[in-house]
């Protein structure tokens, strides 16, 4: 942290007034501070340049730990973003503009995403973005931590992974999680270790994700179950047993198109209702970024390149701007970057959860839905074999090449 900085912070207010400070870590590449008091059971977020509180949340416990979920190196130079480059940032920024309300620069933007290779998918990582909380009683927490505005950061618990241990001493002193292993480990004070596995939903909300274009579009999701091959193929299986050759009576063919239809409509019904939350679900997550997607959609406006008036990484663009502006704007300048593709990156990793999660249930339903249509079509040939005393070679084909295809 540079000295001025460091002047500014020492001039303000500090974040738990009367109270120690049990824990301080670093967020949005150093742009905000995190830290948590066990006296006023609070987690608050201060910007690291101006010294101003930008969020605070009561927690349910008394925090004696804080730890960042993932801890990125920082680096030095003009051209950096802690240590991320500015070809990453105007890969995050062309794909955070794709699908914009602003038609002109959705068409833009979207078209240069699609020109460049290197700018249609984009690794994001959740744990980037939270903090662990470990309390007095072994609690222990996850909570992210996402500019929403230069004034605002947004504080939510999306996991708890351990409640409280009522009548021991099992403070928490240190939380250690390992991305790979999908594995998070607490020391207490009383000398346990504690580990915990993550599930699926929960490594995806923390892991790696790759965003790419399609998951920035504002077009309505629109899943048709009928055109999946999976139930293609067991509407292909009904036609077989439709046949005439295999015995069915029209009552049993009749009944089976009908339970095949509800089948598919119940199945439909859900898939529907699944698309439209992901898509109200992908609104907000924009308008929730509005700040800074709108911010950098200005920057464009105005003939910069979505890197906030870097023209190159030369240095002479920074140098330009603190000559006009003077030191201390071209350190908020820094931060203003910082927060902006903090906020951009969040942006893109909760849009990407929210489709890979729509997908799961997608997947979940159609399961269901090929168990049901198999089940029908296994309980019409049982039926039609049982009652004939001498089943026919047509009608023995068709079983067999139902129990192969299962």
């Amino acid at each position: 942290t540079s000295n001025s900085i460091n002047a500014k912070l020492r001039r303000v207010p500090v974040a738990h007034g009367g109270s120690k400070t049990t824990g301080v870590v670093g967020l949005a590449y150093g742009a905000l501070i995190a830290s948590i008091s066990a006296v006023d059971c609070a987690l608050v977020i201060t910007h690291a340049l101006h010294g101003t509180c930008v969020g605070r949340a009561h927690l349910p416990f008394s925090p004696t730990c804080l730890r960042r979920a993932s801890c990125t190196p920082s680096t030095s130079g003009s051209d950096k973003i802690g240590a991320v480059s500015i070809a990453r940032f105007s890969q995050i920024a062309a794909l955070s503009l794709v699908g914009h309300d602003d038609k002109s620069h959705d068409n833009q933007s979207d078209r240069q995403a699609r020109q460049v290779p290197s700018q249609r998918v984009v690794s994001v990582r959740g744990a980037d973005h939270c903090v662990f909380v470990g309390g007095s009683q072994g609690e222990v927490e996850v909570y992210r931590i996402t500019p929403v505005h230069e004034h605002r950061a947004e504080i939510r618990r999306v996991l708890r992974v351990r409640e409280r241990s009522r009548g021991r001493d099992v403070g928490v002193c240190d939380i250690v999680y390992d991305r790979d292993l999908r594995l998070i480990v607490s020391a207490s004070v009383d000398g346990a270790v504690r580990r915990w596995v993550l599930g699926t939903e929960h490594a995806r909300l923390l892991g790696l994700l790759k965003c790419g274009v399609s998951d920035m579009t504002e077009k309505p999701a629109e899943t048709r179950i009928g055109s999946l091959e999976s139930v293609m193929s067991e509407q292909a299986k009904l036609a077989d047993v439709l046949d005439p050759v295999v015995g069915l009576n029209a009552d049993e063919m009749d009944q089976l198109v009908r339970e095949f239809e509800a089948a598919q409509l119940e199945a439909q019904t859900a898939v529907t209702y699944a698309d439209a939350a992901l898509t109200q679900t992908r609104a907000a997550l924009r308008a929730k970024y509005e700040f800074y997607v709108g911010q950098l959609r200005g920057k464009g406006e105005q003939g910069c390149d979505g890197t906030f008036g870097v023209k190159d990484s030369s240095g002479d663009g920074k140098k330009d701007e603190k000559e006009a502006h003077g030191e201390s704007r071209g350190a908020e300048w820094l931060e203003e970057r910082e927060l902006c593709y903090a906020a951009l990156e969040a942006f893109l990793h909760e849009t990407r959860f929210a489709t890979v999660q729509h997908t799961v249930v997608v997947d979940e339903v159609v399961r269901k839905l090929l168990l049901r249509l198999r089940k029908l079509i296994t309980t019409v040939l049982a039926a039609v074999v049982a009652r004939e005393s001498e089943p026919t070679q047509a009608l023995l084909d068709v079983v067999a090449s139902f129990q192969a295809t299962v």
